[in-house]
This record gives structure tokens, sequence and C-alpha cells, in this order.
């Protein structure tokens, strides 16, 4: 059965100008963002860099910096990884040049980005 982020989703799938994510942390990570991206491996928030609030994310800190699609790196201090997309590719529409996180990690002042699966009723029967 697939699973419904759409529906999951606390956040509009077509993005914000100006809403604050944070980390579950607290960390301000980003004013703003474009979209949400759901493909195959799942939801992910677009930004473009000027979205991200630059002391929240290590530049100088390259986790994997040589693989083909993006170059990951990492949130300060909340260590949350941050893709960085080089090429496209056939699981999701990412764009290059842009910037994604897992809506899973983000949070808004009223709570989650992503809310929880919805729980398997048991059959009696």
């Amino acid at each position: 059965m697939a699973t419904d982020y759409a529906g999951r989703l606390n956040i509009p799938i077509h993005g914000h100008p100006a809403l604050e994510l944070y980390s579950k942390a607290g960390t301000l990570m980003a004013r703003g963002y474009c979209r949400v991206v759901i493909g195959d491996r799942g939801p992910y928030v677009e930004f473009e860099r000027s979205h991200l609030i630059p002391d929240a994310v290590d530049w100088d800190f390259c986790a994997v910096p040589n693989h083909w699609y993006y170059r990951e790196y990492r949130s300060v201090p909340d260590f949350i990884k941050i893709y960085h997309q080089r090429e496209t590719v056939d699981y999701a529409d990412y764009k290059i040049g842009l910037y994604y996180i897992t809506p899973a990690v983000l949070c808004t002042k009223d709570g989650p980005c992503l809310g929880e699966r919805p729980k398997k009723q048991l059959s009696l029967f």
C-alpha cells in the first residue's frame, strides 16, 4: 500500500514564500520554501539557497562532495541532511541547483511538517 504523503503534510505542498521552518531541536532552518516534491523515496521540501538560514548550514562540510546526483551538506548543530541537487533523476522531480530536506525532520511553530503514519487497525476476525 502506498503512503499518502500529501495527506500527511502539515505545510502547503505548493510552497510558501515566508513560512519559518525549524529543526525538531528548534534551530531556524529556513524562511520560505518552493514546494514539496513527492517521489519514489518520499517527500522532500525544496528550497532556494536564499530560503536557507546561512548560519544553520555548514557550507564548508560537504558529507558527500563527489556524488553524481547531489552534494550532501549538514545543518548546524542538528546535523540534518541537506541535499543540493546536481543532476536530474528518474524517481522524483528534483530541480538542479535547488536544495532538499525531508519534512520528517522539520517543524513549524505549530508542529511537525509531516504527520505520523496512520495506525493500522487490528482485525478481530
